[in-house]
């Protein structure tokens, strides 16, 4: 983990509210793994640094690149937003515990809202390793939809669908995924909304499915420090989505582990 002042080299906009920035990482030395984060500075008067997880690592007109997708949300998610091509951003990262991609021949991915920006990035892992990879990406709609056509530009078996029906399938994803579920994957790995991802770690337990859950927390130093994100583990211990996570595999943490509260 280290600082790095990292040159923005495109920029765009998913959705009206949803930016993709990618940050030429010639600089840096450090591997960058699916699930990994970086805690990003805004600028202006904010003080703490924004948790944003990696969506992909790849190569943009000649240079190595991160590519890190944000949601306009507060007031500094908007600063990092008005950012212009060739501007520097300051990181901090990589951080955190990414997915595990050991033994596995054949995986199912759930995701749903921007938490498939981090299945992105393993998405592109798997397959290069050969895994056979099945990606459920769920949205509440279709005006919400963003990233499908590049998962299946890499070569994924993707499944879309909205809890309106407006595209693709009807229904929640984990609904949609035990609709088309053709029996235990080698792993199951899931980001998106904790109650999806709850729904998600049931119904695994209840089939015996091995899985990964990436959970997604405000974190004010990403190093297990301020305890903002601190959640509660199955042995009744106390971990961080950090340092610990913020990927965490079978039973680690307890259901609806989260302890500490912010707005």
């Amino acid at each position: 983990m280290a600082e790095y002042n990292l040159t923005i080299v495109k920029t765009e906009y998913l959705l009206p509210n949803i930016v993709s920035m990618l940050l030429d990482i010639s600089a840096v030395t450090e591997e960058i793994r699916p699930g990994q984060f970086f805690q990003v500075t805004c600028g202006g008067d904010t003080y703490l640094r924004r948790p944003i997880s990696v969506c992909d690592v790849t190569v943009y007109e000649g240079h190595p690149v991160l590519r890190l997708v944000l949601e306009v949300k507060g007031k500094g998610t908007h600063l990092l937003a008005e950012k212009k091509v060739g501007d520097s951003l300051c990181v901090l990262g990589p951080f955190g515990n990414g997915f595990n991609l050991k033994d596995v021949k054949k995986v199912d991915l759930i995701g749903g809202g921007l938490g498939v920006c981090p299945l992105f990035y393993l998405t592109r892992a798997l397959l290069e390793k050969g895994v056979e990879t099945r990606v459920f990406l769920g949205f509440r709609n279709q005006a919400a939809i963003f990233l499908t056509e590049e998962f299946k530009a890499l070569g994924a078996d993707v499944t879309v669908s909205t809890d309106d029906g407006s595209f693709g399938e009807k229904g929640y994803a984990i609904n949609v995924y035990k609709a088309n579920y053709t029996g235990k994957p080698d792993m199951l790995y899931t980001c998106g909304p904790q109650v999806m991802m709850n729904t998600v770690v049931a119904f695994a337990d209840e089939q015996g499915i091995l899985y990964q859950e990436s959970r997604e927390e405000r974190m004010g130093c990403g190093f297990g420090a301020c305890l903002v994100c601190a959640c509660k583990m199955q042995d009744d211990s106390m971990g961080h989505v950090c340092k610990d996570g913020p990927v965490f595999g079978t039973g680690m943490v307890a259901v609806g582990g989260k302890v500490a509260h912010h707005g």
